[in-house]
């Protein structure tokens, strides 16, 4: 049982240089200890990141989403349980909607502009249960999955976001 991420890039042109990027990766990564997630490609513009379902998967592909965000033009995000996040969901103020994503994250108008900034403080697991997940274990998912993506963009024509 496990679960998945999407991401849809702007363009065919853009989704055709992600996956040139991403193709060294073998459709994955893994950063130890069983977790990783399978990257695959179901259509021209649409990646979907999947992962077991666990908690530091699911933090592993919100990383994964966020640095491959940073580096391409990706218009939409989604979730397997969810769909597609709608942009929309930004716009009740906190005091219309005290729970909602402006009052919990503020400046973003948009799900991308939040996953390219995705940190530790925006997990419900590690924002929630402080005692149960720690920024060790944190950092155990996260640097690993920083070094791949160093590793990526040492190709000269890779890593370079589109306007």
């Amino acid at each position: 049982m496990g679960g998945e991420r999407w991401l849809m890039f702007k363009s065919v042109k853009e989704a055709e240089k992600a996956k040139a990027y991403l193709a060294p990766l073998d459709g994955g990564v893994d950063v130890g200890n069983g977790n990783g997630v399978w990257l695959d490609w179901t259509g021209k513009l649409k990646l979907e990141v999947g992962y077991q379902a666990n908690v530091l998967c699911t933090e592993v592909a919100d990383i994964v989403c966020r640095e491959i965000c940073k580096r391409f033009s990706v218009t939409r995000l989604g979730s397997g349980s969810v769909g597609w996040y709608p942009d929309s969901e930004w716009e009740p103020t906190p005091e219309e909607r005290p729970t909602g994503p402006q009052a919990r994250y503020g400046k973003f108008t948009t799900w991308v502009a939040w996953m390219k900034d995705y940190k530790r403080a925006f997990s419900h697991y590690f924002r929630v249960f402080p005692e149960d997940y720690t920024i060790e274990e944190w950092d155990s998912l996260e640097q690993p999955v920083l070094a791949i993506f160093a590793k990526l963009d040492q190709h000269p024509d890779m890593g370079q976001e589109t306007p």
